[in-house]
């Protein structure tokens, strides 16, 4: 369901945009012809958003361990710290800013995309939601299937 969800959220960004595809790869071509300042920092965004990063690093001590395991024992001031050494990074660093700028660029359309096809993409996940098994039918499927193996 979520890539179904995620490939309609595709389609109306390019219904609206149909130069997206060729302006994403353009600016992923701009990125590699960049060199990170300090790649211990700038490493954090290349599979993710600053943003997403950013926000991760303010999560509450437990949601933070949820999402970076490895990284459990960072108290919230270590993070704090952590997020300013980013934000400072991503000021001096002609990648990182660059990439900051992609991903507000691409975060824009995406909000616009969702605000401008709301009722669409609710009446498009109820029904998926519709087509799904309750929870105590997928429990007494569940309950059988193991009862027969």
């Amino acid at each position: 369901m979520e890539s179904d969800f995620i490939n309609i959220l595709n389609e109306l960004m390019c219904d609206e945009e149909p130069d997206l595809p060729t302006r994403l790869n353009w600016q992923e071509t701009a990125l590699n012809d960049l060199r990170c300042t300090d790649r211990a920092l700038g490493k954090w965004f290349e599979n993710d958003s600053v943003l997403y990063v950013l926000s991760a690093f303010r999560l509450s001590d437990r949601d933070f361990a949820s999402v970076f395991p490895k990284l459990k024992t960072l108290s919230s001031n270590q993070r704090e710290q952590i997020v300013h050494a980013f934000e400072d990074h991503i000021e001096h660093c002609p990648r990182c800013f660059r990439k900051r700028s992609y991903d507000l660029e691409f975060e824009a359309r995406l909000e616009s995309t969702l605000n401008e096809n709301r009722d669409f993409l609710l009446k498009k996940l109820s029904h998926e939601d519709a087509d799904k098994p309750s929870d105590e039918e997928h429990m007494k499927n569940g309950k059988t299937r193991s009862a027969y193996q």
